[in-house]
């Protein structure tokens, strides 16, 4: 059995296989996900698990050098923003408007859905190198 970091068996195989600068999505309980995108639905009721906690477990197994947002979340949920921003300080930020954000989407390996209802509260990341 896995001691540390990620247990969730499909979460940890994504991870593991992801190279740099491939891209994926971790979004609220809310977003429409292309059917074409292979989804982890971590859910389990109205804001459990949220986007930061997700974000938070995956940076601890691997790197981030970019990532994109909803200006819509950056301008109404600022504490929120600010809290999970903190957490990838060395990440390069884009910040478009939801709908060019999620025609963007489709562009993802893998999605991890979230329980968070925080409106617009989505990330298509990009993974960096360990290098």
């Amino acid at each position: 059995m896995k001691k540390t970091g990620i247990i969730h068996g499909e979460l940890a195989k994504q991870i593991a296989q992801i190279g740099h600068q491939d891209l994926f999505l971790v979004c609220n309980a809310g977003l429409a996900i292309p059917s074409t995108i292979p989804v982890i639905d971590l859910a389990i009721t109205a804001g459990t698990p949220d986007v930061k906690t997700v974000l938070k477990a995956m940076l601890k197994e691997m790197v981030v050098e970019y990532y994109f947002i909803p200006e819509e979340f950056k301008e109404g949920n600022k504490d929120y923003y600010a809290s999970i921003k903190a957490l990838m300080p060395e990440a390069k930020e884009e910040v478009n408007p939801f709908i060019g954000f999620k025609s963007f989407t489709r562009n993802v390996k893998f999605a991890v859905r979230t329980g968070d209802m925080s409106p617009y509260a989505n990330y298509i990341l990009r993974a960096g190198n360990i290098l």
